[in-house]
């Protein structure tokens, strides 16, 4: 596929990746490709609801997330067992992306977050789509790092995600979400030979 500025975007999103102090250790197998977005979230404040993502890298329209419910059972911490920056929530946090509007067969999320809780949060996707787990290790006192990748057929213009608790209470340290919209296999076939046609005459 072909490449969107990636050069470029890459080293604006790694720079902030690491100013925020956020984890994005597992990147979507297929980042920077064309009808791709990345945005992530780090909650160094208690801004809620977040309107733009601290790295907003969806060329369709930033991503919103609400944390929803009230104070106690929804709060914003400076600081939980050496994490920084944590909403912990009774309730839900949800995600709202915009993607590319055109009609695909279908749409990848590469969802990475950072979290503690006594099981795994629940999550719910609309429109509906299957979530596998890609990878969870540990980062620190009771908090892991997940990988999903969740499957949407066919691609809708945009989703909501929503990240809840199973069994009490879910601390959420950070998010990074990655989204991919897959054309027809006769669509990419075009795209290729258009951007073999377009080599070929540069180097004429």
């Amino acid at each position: 596929m072909k490449r969107w500025g990636f050069t470029l975007l890459g080293l604006l999103i790694f720079s902030s990746v690491s100013l925020a102090g956020f984890i994005d250790s597992n990147p979507a197998p297929w980042r920077g490709d064309a009808r791709t977005t990345y945005q992530a979230w780090g909650f160094d404040d208690d801004i809620n609801p977040i309107s733009v993502p601290d790295v907003d890298g969806n060329p369709y329209a930033p991503a919103e997330l609400e944390v929803a419910g009230s104070f106690p059972y929804t709060r914003w911490m400076a600081q939980d067992n050496g994490q920084s920056g944590v909403w912990m929530t009774e309730d839900y946090m949800v995600i709202h992306i915009e993607n590319d509007p055109q009609p695909n067969p279908y749409k990848e999320i590469w969802l990475q977050i950072t979290y503690s809780a006594d099981v795994p949060p629940e999550m719910l996707v609309i429109p509906s789509g299957n979530a596998t787990l890609v990878d969870v290790y540990d980062v620190g006192v009771g908090y892991k790092h997940a990988t999903y990748s969740i499957i949407l057929e066919p691609n809708p213009p945009s989703e909501d995600i929503y990240l809840m608790p199973r069994n009490c209470s879910l601390f959420i340290d950070d998010l990074v979400i990655e989204t991919i919209c897959v054309p027809e296999p006769a669509t990419m076939v075009m795209l290729g030979l258009g951007s073999l046609l377009l080599r070929r005459k540069r180097a004429a």
